[in-house]
């Protein structure tokens, strides 16, 4: 007789939350006796006493109200990624027909179930593992040649998704391997095999990160949505959790691309289902069971999102949404999208705008005319025996973009390196006699702009101004930043700042080197070109509009970061920056007081103990001062150390802690990036791409190992055994079939013939 099966999940008349959430109301409900003869009729073929169960009625006796699946509830998170998934048959279906039975017994999702529940029933009574395991009874039919065979095509897909290329270059590749010798048989060389194969390349990816998640214990999520090319609304979903980093020797915070969903629409309701779609393989289904949160892989601690008032409204947003029953949430509006609003708010002044306009004006006067662009060439050509050029580029740069700071600061650089040609070409343009009228009196309105001094100096004070922002705007682009560093580089762009407005804003760099290369003989001139209204009044005026935009600047970035809970980022702070132990250690405990209660639940629910965290923390801080050189160790490198101690078993609740708060968001930047990789991969020919195949390629291109680390033969297992068919990879090339006949008047029209007196005659006729 076969072993007898794992312990089964209780079955019990309760429905689950889906279940109270939807509230169907039951069409056809037949009695227990007509399931149990089902349960005996389809048991020969489809075994269903082992796995088919229902639940009665508890209103009326006798009558069953769902169906469900042993295997599938016991395998959920095992096969919540097989095709056509359906939840049905794990919450209860509701369909009472002897068809729906049949159909399920069939269905991908069951057939895996059930090869896990008696692979583990043959496990436990100690069976071989060729007995029930299909990936070993298969890899015993493939000989070593075929297993190369498929690891080289499995190859040359990894190679198809992390260049960026076409399904349809897949044969092309195939057939070039081939004409290089390579032996790749005669199966699977088609581009549907392809997209399959880079399928379970994904999936494997996923299934090891989803163990180094498990691990992490807790995490982040951040979410964005774009418009792909395809017209499409997508919303990129990006994991933060705590990386222990065995190389670099440091305990991190990582960002890493998760999901790819598609709402079903773009308000609050429809944003909170994408999240639950995409946590759905952790284990959550319902984001809003606060239980079923805490109980899952990994416990959500942070969201992340930008400043849309659907993200962050307080009555319908989605914040208030969620942190309605998690209370524990930290909500973090990215700080890099408040930077960019911060200083648009306080640039926002008469002479900030005059040049930004100019500069807009001038980048699409070239942009839009080659004619244009190779003159000024030539021009800065014939300059550069005369006048210092610094820099590399000629062509004027565009003053926005989606790193404004850095765009708009680089645009200014440019408009100063190039000042001489682009006032020298303007003229020529506007006294030439086939410019057009209308064009003349615009070059000339944008020279008397250009060669006002005030425009020169004021753009040379406005690059020195934005240096320190561009500093931390570009800081904060890194996919590791975690609170602590971030608050460090706003306190230094802070410093940066007030050290700026100590200085006259003649003394500033770039102003005095714009300044040093202006020219009084004769004329004033800045790189041969003349400047009007240049004093020291004018110097003076620009400087005062200067100093006042950057306080401005100071106080707008103080307010936007108001927004967040900033009690608690200095907590943080003071808990993991390890160099602030070296003060008293009151500080210290009152920050691990704050922590702890605003994240009691998901700690209490990874068997953390509140009170040993208290009893634990001196001990730490006095090893870390004792052995582990916190004055030049930097805290990543500390906690490291304090992980791998032989001395850690003291301090575990801490080390869970520390992980918790490694994985809280601070900016969402990651997702930024992605939308720009989402929109190489799809772009105007591949606006057929689905949702599912398009994030099978950003994993790919976004976490694969470089091509000398990728190892084909895990995925090839996976695609081995997901199948429930045999795979054939000695199948022999198919026969061409000869084409049918065509019709007789198709046939006699081939075989006509034509004279040029045919032709003739057509063209004679009246």
């Amino acid at each position: 007789p076969p072993p007898p099966p794992p312990p089964q999940r209780p079955a019990d008349n309760k429905q689950t939350a889906a279940q109270q959430k939807k509230n169907p109301k039951l069409s056809r409900q037949v009695p227990v006796e007509t399931f149990r003869k089902w349960q005996q009729l389809y048991d020969g073929q489809h075994q269903t006493k082992s796995w088919l169960r229902c639940s009665t009625d508890p209103e009326s006796e006798g009558l069953v109200m769902w169906l469900w699946c042993v295997y599938c509830r016991e395998y959920e998170d095992q096969i919540i990624s097989s095709k056509n998934f359906r939840r049905a048959w794990l919450d209860g279906s509701s369909n009472q027909r002897a068809s729906n039975i049949t159909d399920h017994a069939v269905s991908e999702q069951h057939l895996l179930a059930s090869r896990k529940w008696k692979a583990a029933a043959a496990r436990a009574s100690g069976e071989p593992v060729t007995s029930y395991s299909s990936i070993a009874k298969r890899l015993l039919s493939i000989d070593a040649v075929e297993l190369q065979r498929l690891k080289k095509k499995f190859t040359i897909c990894y190679v198809l998704a992390r260049e960026d290329m076409a399904f349809l270059k897949y044969p092309a590749l195939v057939e070039l391997a081939q004409k290089l010798g390579v032996d790749l048989g005669t199966s699977y060389l088609n581009r549907a095999r392809a997209a399959d194969f880079i399928h379970y390349i994904a999936q494997m990816q996923r299934v090891k990160f989803r163990e180094e998640l498990r691990k992490a214990e807790f995490f982040s999520v951040s979410m964005d949505g774009s418009t792909d090319a395809g017209n499409i609304e997508d919303e990129l979903v990006v994991v933060h959790y705590c990386k222990v980093d065995v190389d670099s020797e440091e305990m991190r915070s990582a960002a890493r691309f998760w999901s790819i969903e598609v709402p079903c629409s773009t308000n609050a309701d429809g944003l909170v289902s994408c999240l639950e779609n995409s946590l759905a393989p952790v284990g959550i289904h319902d984001i809003a069971d606060a239980d079923a949160v805490l109980q899952a892989e990994a416990a959500v601690v942070g969201i992340g999102t930008d400043g849309a008032t659907v993200n962050i409204a307080n009555i319908n947003g989605m914040k208030a949404k969620l942190q309605a029953n998690l209370s524990w949430l930290m909500w973090q509006w990215c700080y890099a999208h408040r930077l960019e609003l911060a200083c648009k708010d306080a640039l926002s002044g008469a002479r900030i705008k005059i040049i930004t306009e100019l500069l807009l004006r001038l980048y699409y006067l070239y942009a839009k005319s080659p004619k244009k662009s190779r003159e000024l060439i030539a021009l800065v050509g014939d300059l550069r025996e005369v006048f210092q050029f610094p820099g590399g580029g000629n062509m004027p740069v565009r003053a926005s973009g989606t790193r404004w700071i850095t765009h708009k600061r680089k645009a200014l650089q440019r408009f100063i390196n190039r000042f001489g040609a682009y006032v020298n070409h303007l003229s020529s343009l506007a006294e030439t006699s086939g410019t057009r009228k209308e064009d003349q009196a615009k070059l000339k309105g944008y020279l008397r702009k250009m060669q006002n001094a005030a425009t020169l100096i004021g753009a040379a004070m406005y690059v020195d101004l934005l240096l320190p922002a561009q500093i931390l705007s570009l800081a904060l682009q890194d996919d590791s930043l975690d609170i602590v560093r971030g608050l460090h580089c706003i306190i230094k762009t802070i410093k940066l700042m007030r050290t700026l407005a100590c200085q006259p804003p003649e003394e500033w760099p770039t102003v005095k080197l714009v300044m040093g290369r202006i020219s009084q003989d004769a004329e004033v001139t800045y790189q041969g070109a003349p400047l009007r209204n240049y004093g020291p009044d004018t110097v003076q005026r620009c400087g005062e509009d200067a100093v006042q935009d950057l306080k401005r600047l100071d106080c707008s970035m103080r307010d936007r970061l108001a927004w967040s809970d900033v009690d608690l980022l200095r907590h943080i702070m003071i808990f993991l920056d390890t160099q602030s132990w070296q003060k008293e250690y009151g500080d210290v405990a009152a920050a691990v007081e704050a922590i702890v209660s605003q994240f009691e639940a998901p700690l209490l629910a990874r068997n953390v103990s509140v009170l040993a965290i208290h009893d634990e923390m001196p001990d730490v801080v006095e090893h870390a001062r004792s052995f582990l050189d916190i004055d030049k160790a930097s805290y990543h490198q500390v906690w490291y150390k304090l992980y791998i101690s032989p001395d850690k078993a003291r301090w575990p609740n801490v080390l869970l802690l520390a992980k918790l708060v490694f994985s809280l968001p601070f900016v969402s930047t990651y997702v930024e990036r992605l939308f720009s990789l989402l929109k190489i991969i799809k772009t105007d020919r591949r606006t057929g791409l689905q949702s599912t195949t398009l994030a099978d390629l950003m994993e790919i291109r976004c976490e694969g190992p470089s091509l000398k680390d990728f190892d084909a033969e895990p995925a090839i297992q996976l695609w081995w055994e997901s199948c429930t068919t045999t795979r054939r990879p000695t199948q022999r090339r198919r026969k061409k079939y000869a084409k049918k006949n065509e019709s007789k008047a198709d046939d006699a029209n081939d075989h006509e013939t034509f004279s040029l007196d045919d032709w003739d005659t057509w063209q004679n006729c009246d």
